[in-house]
């Protein structure tokens, strides 16, 4: 459930935040000021310390208050590399939808599936034989892999 909080909790601020800056965008991007790639870049590698900051805090809380075991580094490294995956397809969705509103209506769409292919409602070997590819594309799945590892 640490994961799950940290998964939505660190997209959150991230898919808010492109609506208000499309224009600001649009115009320089219109202007040829920089490239698509470059400020989704830029934004990523600005995200990354926050992110960073933000799972540390997170694993320092609940390693010690939940009594967690396991390594300390692994688990604020897996809490760290869903976040920034997290990010990245929260920046994605807010690039693709024009207001706010929209943006948190989709978010569950993206987002509420992962839980079901890591196996939280159901186990994975019941899902059926044509969707279990998506399991794959779950950045929770990883995370939930190497947390249940260390």
């Amino acid at each position: 459930m640490v994961l799950i909080s940290g998964m939505f909790g660190q997209a959150q601020p991230v898919m808010l935040a492109f609506p208000y800056e499309r224009p600001m965008f649009m115009r320089e991007y219109s202007t040829g000021t920089y490239g698509v790639t470059a400020y989704f870049l830029s934004k990523l590698l600005l995200e990354l310390p926050l992110t960073f900051i933000q799972s540390l805090v997170t694993m320092i809380i609940c390693f010690f208050m939940l009594n967690l075991r396991g390594n300390f580094m692994v688990l604020t490294l897996a809490m760290f590399a869903l976040g920034a995956c997290s990010c990245s397809v929260a920046l994605c969705l807010g690039c693709t939808v024009a207001n706010v509103k929209d943006v948190t209506e989709m978010a569950p769409l993206l987002f509420v599936p992962q839980m079901l292919f890591v196996g939280f409602f159901i186990a994975t070997s019941q899902i059926p034989i044509f969707l279990r590819w998506a399991q794959y594309l779950c950045s929770l799945k990883y995370a939930m892999n190497i947390v249940l590892l260390s």
